[in-house]
Protein backbone atom coordinates (compact mmCIF):
# COMPACT_ATOMS: atom_id res chain seq x y z
CA UNK A 1 0.00 0.00 0.00
CA UNK A 2 1.43 3.41 -0.94
CA UNK A 3 2.36 6.04 1.70
CA UNK A 4 -0.07 8.75 1.99
CA UNK A 5 1.46 12.11 1.71
CA UNK A 6 -0.20 14.71 4.37
CA UNK A 7 -1.33 18.12 2.70
CA UNK A 8 1.05 20.98 4.42
CA UNK A 9 -0.09 24.59 3.78
CA UNK A 10 1.94 27.83 5.58
CA UNK A 11 0.66 30.78 7.25
CA UNK A 12 2.10 33.20 8.42
CA UNK A 13 0.92 35.92 11.20
CA UNK A 14 2.37 39.49 11.90
CA UNK A 15 2.28 39.78 15.60
CA UNK A 16 3.00 42.25 18.11
CA UNK A 17 2.33 42.52 22.02
CA UNK A 18 4.05 43.35 25.39
CA UNK A 19 5.71 42.06 27.82
CA UNK A 20 2.86 41.91 30.89
CA UNK A 21 5.36 39.98 33.38
CA UNK A 22 9.44 38.92 33.56
CA UNK A 23 11.61 37.38 35.98
CA UNK A 24 15.58 37.33 35.03
CA UNK A 25 14.85 34.15 32.71
CA UNK A 26 11.28 33.93 32.49
CA UNK A 27 8.84 36.42 30.04
CA UNK A 28 4.88 36.18 29.67
CA UNK A 29 3.53 38.06 26.61
CA UNK A 30 0.44 38.38 25.41
CA UNK A 31 -0.32 40.42 21.98
CA UNK A 32 -2.75 40.96 18.49
CA UNK A 33 -2.24 38.50 15.30
CA UNK A 34 -3.20 39.20 12.10
CA UNK A 35 -2.78 36.87 8.78
CA UNK A 36 -4.31 37.23 5.16
CA UNK A 37 -7.31 34.98 6.47
CA UNK A 38 -6.88 35.54 10.45
CA UNK A 39 -6.64 37.84 13.19
CA UNK A 40 -6.84 36.79 17.25
CA UNK A 41 -5.04 37.15 20.29
CA UNK A 42 -1.69 35.01 21.33
CA UNK A 43 0.23 34.46 24.29
CA UNK A 44 3.34 33.20 25.12
CA UNK A 45 5.44 31.93 28.37
CA UNK A 46 9.17 31.78 27.09
CA UNK A 47 11.97 30.36 29.73
CA UNK A 48 15.69 31.24 28.91
CA UNK A 49 18.97 31.94 29.71
CA UNK A 50 20.46 34.93 31.56
CA UNK A 51 20.01 38.35 28.91
CA UNK A 52 23.10 39.55 27.74
CA UNK A 53 24.48 42.83 28.64
CA UNK A 54 26.79 43.67 26.02
CA UNK A 55 25.40 43.92 21.82
CA UNK A 56 25.83 40.85 20.05
CA UNK A 57 25.65 38.69 23.33
CA UNK A 58 23.24 35.78 23.32
CA UNK A 59 20.58 33.77 25.37
CA UNK A 60 19.58 30.56 24.90
CA UNK A 61 15.61 29.84 24.85
CA UNK A 62 14.98 26.71 26.27
CA UNK A 63 10.75 26.08 26.39
CA UNK A 64 7.37 26.64 27.03
CA UNK A 65 4.09 27.42 25.26
CA UNK A 66 2.34 29.67 22.76
CA UNK A 67 -0.99 29.78 21.59
CA UNK A 68 -3.12 31.99 19.38
CA UNK A 69 -7.45 32.34 19.38
CA UNK A 70 -8.07 33.42 16.11
CA UNK A 71 -11.33 33.92 14.44
CA UNK A 72 -10.14 31.31 11.72
CA UNK A 73 -7.77 28.68 13.41
CA UNK A 74 -6.93 28.09 16.77
CA UNK A 75 -3.18 27.31 17.27
CA UNK A 76 -0.97 25.98 20.08
CA UNK A 77 2.23 24.41 21.39
CA UNK A 78 5.63 24.46 22.56
CA UNK A 79 8.74 26.56 22.16
CA UNK A 80 11.48 24.76 21.68
CA UNK A 81 14.39 26.25 21.14
CA UNK A 82 15.42 29.32 20.11
CA UNK A 83 17.70 32.40 20.65
CA UNK A 84 17.78 35.92 22.19
CA UNK A 85 20.68 38.35 20.87
CA UNK A 86 21.15 41.96 22.37
CA UNK A 87 20.84 44.32 19.39
CA UNK A 88 21.36 47.50 20.81
CA UNK A 89 22.13 49.02 24.73
CA UNK A 90 22.19 52.82 25.99
CA UNK A 91 23.44 53.93 29.11
CA UNK A 92 19.73 53.44 31.54
CA UNK A 93 17.26 53.48 28.17
CA UNK A 94 15.87 51.23 25.75
CA UNK A 95 17.35 47.94 24.48
CA UNK A 96 16.06 46.01 21.64
CA UNK A 97 16.58 41.87 21.34
CA UNK A 98 16.06 39.58 18.20
CA UNK A 99 14.07 37.27 19.39
CA UNK A 100 14.02 34.15 16.50
CA UNK A 101 12.86 30.31 17.45
CA UNK A 102 10.70 27.46 16.74
CA UNK A 103 8.07 25.56 17.99
CA UNK A 104 6.03 22.15 17.71
CA UNK A 105 2.36 22.61 17.25
CA UNK A 106 -0.03 20.18 19.92
CA UNK A 107 -1.33 17.74 19.41
CA UNK A 108 1.76 16.18 17.62
CA UNK A 109 1.72 15.71 13.87
CA UNK A 110 -0.26 19.06 12.84
CA UNK A 111 2.75 21.22 12.16
CA UNK A 112 4.87 23.40 13.27
CA UNK A 113 6.50 27.32 13.24
CA UNK A 114 8.85 29.65 13.44
CA UNK A 115 9.18 32.73 14.74
CA UNK A 116 11.05 36.37 14.60
CA UNK A 117 10.45 38.60 16.89
CA UNK A 118 11.79 42.03 17.60
CA UNK A 119 11.93 42.49 21.53
CA UNK A 120 12.20 46.43 23.32
CA UNK A 121 12.78 47.02 26.75
CA UNK A 122 11.96 50.52 28.01
CA UNK A 123 14.21 51.64 31.59
CA UNK A 124 15.04 54.12 33.54
CA UNK A 125 17.51 54.73 36.38
CA UNK A 126 16.13 55.06 39.99
CA UNK A 127 18.12 55.27 42.85
CA UNK A 128 21.33 53.61 40.99
CA UNK A 129 19.40 50.95 39.74
CA UNK A 130 18.26 50.75 36.18
CA UNK A 131 14.58 49.68 35.78
CA UNK A 132 12.66 48.31 33.12
CA UNK A 133 9.07 49.81 32.91
CA UNK A 134 7.74 48.68 29.90
CA UNK A 135 8.54 46.41 27.20
CA UNK A 136 6.84 45.62 23.31
CA UNK A 137 7.72 42.78 20.94
CA UNK A 138 6.85 42.57 17.36
CA UNK A 139 7.74 40.39 14.43
CA UNK A 140 6.28 37.42 12.26
CA UNK A 141 5.49 33.51 13.27
CA UNK A 142 4.87 31.35 10.75
CA UNK A 143 3.59 28.13 10.60
CA UNK A 144 3.91 24.96 8.61
CA UNK A 145 0.36 23.09 8.84
CA UNK A 146 -0.09 19.54 8.13
CA UNK A 147 -3.34 18.26 7.42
Amino acid sequence: MPAVALATSTVSYAVSGIEYAATPTVGWFAGGAVAPDDFGTWHAMVVHGPLPANPGGTASVTRRSFALDGQTRDLAGAIDGGTITLLTTSSCRKQTYSVTGHLTLAPSGTGEAAFAMLLSHYRFRLFGRCITYAATIQGSVTFQLSD
